[in-house]
């Protein structure tokens, strides 16, 4: 490893753990090494071994806009993490010289009124020599990943030396993303996560390049945000334990400064317990013999279950500014449905005898067009199951894959990577929620190595970075654009505050480069991608940590490390 002086060993999931490669020194590590190159790997990049000198606090800018603009803010505060938050300059070979100082950082952003969308240009190119650093960037959003850039290749000199300083120099990057979709889904029903909390991700998922936070706000174990539109609110779990309206609003601005786009979720028919306890007239009734009750959904025979409906989502569509809504439409329980006399009757008037599909899209159907109405401009996302079910919906809307091979849930459908290239010949964009055996559900696993196909259902961290989320799609390149991304999960059943952030990080990130970074190269080999990862990667933890993110480490060793050089 360049810059702890300890060999870590990586270790693969199975019945016996076995070494699956240590990271060695870099070849040079005094002027350059690969871990000063940003996370993720840049699309291209060029540098040199010089090491040039910058002083966050003498720096002049020019270009950043006005001071109210997201850019200027972004260098105030990108400025201001360099002088207090660097990571430390890790144990050198030699001894490193200084062959000059960077005085100047200087933006210039094409199209800086540009709105953060789904369609967003993001690419930036960067030039660091003995002139100054200088962005070129499409929009803003494309400085502000500049700026993350520049962040992580700036350390903090030995205290012998002092000051902040960038090896590697002269570097020329140009970069842009992948994908346009590189989001993580956070839940906070299961356990209500502090507005802290949430801010504090939303910091961390700039830092790694990610730019989708799909909050799924509520579940049947609480709805713990306080509408004001209805009475939902009082399903919480404690009247502390809710979001306001303004809440909301705080997130949604803070997000947009760093370029992270909230969208929000309200899932139905399914996971609504909460609601009954303002609305039980629109929850259907379910024995608790009934297999799956604790997961009752909405009465689709009922005016007033798309009256509530309507309210919230108005309500929403109010606060939330992304294009993007997602409304669930998973696992919907039909045993509840059979169960009730009330439903089956409506049914029989109705001829849909025994499927249950049938009223499905009953439901859909009048969802959609509540959406359309309350939430205008909009592409509405909906789990894969409304897709798999045979509901008729329109093209526009954006299906979420996320059910791995083999999975028991109702209905059936194919493996992750097959279901990807059936929703997407039919006519939908998709995101890609998960891996074949579980990979982006970081709720699940920690750890190093790759689990053995067929082994646990760990998503340890070698798993996320190598999954590749077009692999098995069968998808010709011409229909490759459908796929507008991925997500990492963390759904909340055994997450809250005390565990959020390691859960997430460093995972997270080796995420964020699959979504960002060019796609492996043929026949590279996953040991072969993890092993050359992994020194990057557990740099990335030590300029995590030293910004203050609770990180799990990766290899043995200290961030701290000292260092003469």
């Amino acid at each position: 490893m360049s810059f702890l002086s300890v060999v870590a060993a990586w270790s693969i999931c199975s019945n016996a753990h076995a070494g699956l490669g240590a990271y060695k020194p870099s070849a040079a590590v005094d002027n350059y090494s690969p871990e000063v190159t940003p996370w993720p790997e840049p699309r291209t990049s060029t540098n040199g071994t010089l090491a040039y000198a910058i002083d966050p606090t003498s720096l002049s800018v020019s270009g950043a806009g006005a001071p109210t603009s997201i850019v200027a803010a972004a260098v105030a505060r990108v400025l201001g993490q360099i002088h207090n938050n660097s990571v430390q300059s890790p144990p050198l070979a030699s001894p490193v010289s200084i062959h000059g100082t960077i005085n100047h950082l200087s933006l210039s952003v094409a199209n800086p009124t540009a709105m953060l969308t789904d369609t967003t240009d993001e690419s930036y190119s960067m030039t660091i020599s003995s002139e100054g650093v200088s962005v070129t960037a499409a929009t803003s959003f494309g400085a502000l990943r500049a700026l993350s850039s520049l962040q992580q290749m700036v350390e903090k000199s030995p205290s012998s030396v002092g000051g902040w300083r960038i090896r590697g120099c002269p570097w020329h990057i140009t970069d842009a993303p992948r994908f346009s979709h590189r989001g993580v889904l956070l839940d906070t029903s299961r356990h209500y996560l502090p507005l802290s909390d949430l801010l504090t991700f939303v910091e961390a998922m700039a830092f790694a390049k990610l730019n989708v936070l799909h909050w799924h706000i509520v579940d049947a174990q609480a709805f713990p945000f306080a509408s004001e539109a209805t009475e939902l609110g009082r399903g919480a779990w404690s009247p502390e334990e809710q979001y306001s309206v303004a809440d909301l609003r705080t997130i949604v601005a803070y997000a947009l400064a760093r370029g992270v786009r909230i969208v929000p979720e309200v899932d139905t028919p399914g996971h609504v317990k909460s609601w009954s306890v303002a609305y039980p007239d629109i929850v259907t009734p379910c024995s608790p013999t009934t297999p799956r009750s604790s997961n009752p959904p909405l009465d689709p025979t009922t005016n007033q279950t798309y009256e509530v409906v309507e309210k919230l989502l108005r309500e929403l569509g109010g606060i939330f500014i992304d294009t993007f809504f997602h409304l669930g439409g998973d696992e919907v329980m039909y045993t509840c449905w059979n169960a009730s006399t009330k439903i089956r009757a409506y049914m029989e008037r109705q001829g849909y005898g025994d499927n249950f599909a049938k009223l499905q899209q009953e439901y859909e159907t009048r969802l959609l067009a509540v959406a359309t109405s309350a939430l205008p401009n909009r592409t509405l996302i909906m789990y894969q199951e409304v897709f798999d079910e045979g509901v008729v919906v329109p093209d526009s809307l954006v299906v979420d894959v996320w059910k791995r091979a083999n999975n028991n849930t109702v209905p059936k459908s194919p493996a992750l990577n097959v279901e990807v290239g059936v929703v997407a010949r039919a006519g939908h964009r998709v995101i890609v929620a998960n891996g074949p055996n579980g990979e982006w559900y970081l709720n699940d696993g920690f750890g190093n190595g790759l689990c053995q196909v067929g082994g646990c259902l760990y998503a340890l961290w070698g798993d996320v970075y190598t999954n590749e989320p077009l692999d098995g799609t069968d998808l010709s390149p011409n229909l490759e654009h459908m796929v507008l991304g991925g997500e990492a999960s963390l759904w909340g059943e055994e997450i809250d505050s005390s565990n959020l952030m390691v859960k997430a990080w460093p995972r997270a990130a080796a995420f964020g480069e699959r979504m960002w970074s060019s796609r492996a190269a043929a026949g590279v080999s996953k040991e072969s991608q993890v092993n050359e990862a992994g020194p990057r990667l557990a740099r990335v933890v030590c300029k995590m940590k030293a910004l203050g993110f609770a990180v799990s480490p990766i290899a043995p060793g200290s961030c701290s490390h000292w260092s003469s050089n």
